[in-house]
């Protein structure tokens, strides 16, 4: 199971999406990276694979709350990651994260909102994969 950094994980649950490419970082996120190298190390040392790595308690660890895309983009085609953030059933409207249209959480609903989400940031979006990510947010 990945677990992420806090600051990661605030950011996350702040805009309800998260690149997850080093390109996607820099063009989204450039306060978290400015280049790729920089963010190529920034996923490599905040994102982990199992507790062992001193992230501290994880506060989540749900696995219906994440869905990760995977997509190539780009006039080079380049493949990018960017997790999204299931918005809380028992939350008023207006929530940051992707809607809930089923119990499943890899719907047809989910995969539209997904979809205009990443064409809107990107432009042409090729090859457009969704399944759930199991995540520990660090807190």
């Amino acid at each position: 199971m990945k677990m992420l950094s806090a600051r990661l994980s605030n950011d996350l649950i702040k805009r309800g999406n998260l690149p997850i490419s080093a390109e996607g970082l820099v063009k989204f996120r450039p306060e978290i990276a400015s280049d790729v190298v920089v963010a190529e190390s920034v996923l490599s040392n905040e994102i982990q694979d199992d507790q062992a790595d001193g992230f501290g308690v994880p506060t989540n660890c749900r696995d219906d709350d994440f869905l990760m895309a995977r997509f190539v983009a780009g006039p080079e085609g380049t493949e990018h990651l960017h997790l999204f953030l299931m918005e809380d059933p028992d939350r008023e409207n207006g929530a940051n994260g992707i809607k809930r249209w089923s119990k499943r959480p890899v719907s047809y609903g989910s995969f539209i909102q997904i979809r205009k989400h990443l064409r809107e940031a990107w432009g042409e979006v090729r090859n457009l994969e969704i399944e759930r990510a199991r995540l520990q947010l660090h807190q």
